[in-house]
């Protein structure tokens, strides 16, 4: 039985008071963006961990990993948390790649004992943040996930995610999404998923959109720093490419914080040139900051930081995300 999304659209204040709400308060937001398809079958473990560019056949339950999904260039399709559960996995990723994702893993199935289930129509996506969030969800839920985990709670699958407060993100169905929403309105303030997405950019946590497919290596957009990337799994499409980058060291691009100020968010894939007009990188994201944008683009390292950037005709001041660019594996 399917159910219609039914959380209110109800934010408060303007982009610029939500973003500094989210960055300073308890928010809650709506992430209809966000999708899930799950994956079951005996041969499930292993046809992801033959796809993807992370292990995933050792992943225990309740386990969350982030992993690309390549071209056989190496270039990103999806970037995507893959969920351990009991029956199987659930895979987190952007609504408008979910179709094309869908019919290109199908195509490799062949005798594969395997499933797919768009769960679109019958699973939804809350994110819920601030210095209270860990106090309030467990109030109404109960014990919490760490990093790296989830927990199940009923009808509902939480996710810790990453960022300077506590975050979570909180998957189910949308009727039992609406009550926990209703239990949090009085202590939280809603906003809009932009508000959510800036706390990504904050935390230096790269996406991949329909403007950006085919567009990068993970490593350029940081993948392998925030552990979506292994080295000794074995194959993958582009696994080649992906570990000629790394084991040559020839990695001239990583992804950077932006600012920059502009009358509506430029959409990903935007190219970003030097003064003299060169093409130096590409937008991945963007969202309102409390004071003008803030996003993420993959750079040309030389350019980073010794050259002035203009994303279209606004002037960018670039910053390090909050981890080292300096990869360890």
């Amino acid at each position: 039985m399917t159910e219609t999304w039914t959380l209110p659209d109800t934010t408060v204040g303007s982009a610029a008071e939500q973003a500094a709400r989210a960055l300073e308060g308890d928010i809650v937001a709506a992430l209809k963006s966000l999708a899930v398809i799950a994956v079951e079958g005996a041969d499930a473990a292993d046809f992801l961990h033959g796809q993807f560019t992370n292990a995933v056949n050792d992943m225990q339950p309740d386990e969350v990993r982030y992993a690309a999904y390549c071209t056989p260039k190496g270039r990103m399709l999806a970037l995507l948390q893959v969920l351990r559960t009991d029956t199987g996995f659930e895979l987190f990723l952007p609504a408008e790649l979910v179709d094309g994702l869908l019919q290109r893993l199908r195509l490799f199935v062949l005798r594969a004992k395997v499933t797919f289930t768009d769960l679109r129509s019958e699973r939804a996506v809350i994110g819920v943040s601030g210095p209270r969030a860990a106090d309030l969800l467990q109030a109404e839920l109960g014990e919490l996930p760490k990093s790296g985990t989830s927990a199940r709670q009923g009808e509902l699958r939480v996710i810790a995610a990453v960022g300077s407060a506590p975050r979570y993100l909180i998957a189910g169905t949308p009727s039992a999404l609406q009550t926990s929403w209703t239990a949090l309105a009085a202590d939280v303030t809603p906003v809009a998923e932009r508000a959510w997405r800036l706390l990504d950019i904050r935390a230096g946590l790269p996406c991949v959109l329909a403007g950006t497919q085919e567009s990068f290596v993970p490593q350029m957009a940081n993948v392998d720093l925030i552990g979506g990337l292994s080295f000794t799994k074995g194959c993958y499409p582009g696994q080649e490419i992906v570990a000629r980058m790394h084991y040559l060291g020839n990695l001239k691009r990583r992804m950077y914080r932006l600012r920059f100020d502009a009358d509506d968010a430029p959409t990903p894939g935007t190219e970003i040139r030097s003064a003299d007009g060169k093409r130096v990188g590409e937008l991945v994201v963007a969202a309102p900051g409390p004071d003008g944008y803030e996003g993420l683009g993959v750079l040309i390292i030389e350019h980073a930081q010794t050259q002035e950037l203009k994303l279209g005709d606004a002037d960018l001041t670039v910053e390090p995300p909050p981890y080292s660019l300096a990869s360890d594996s």
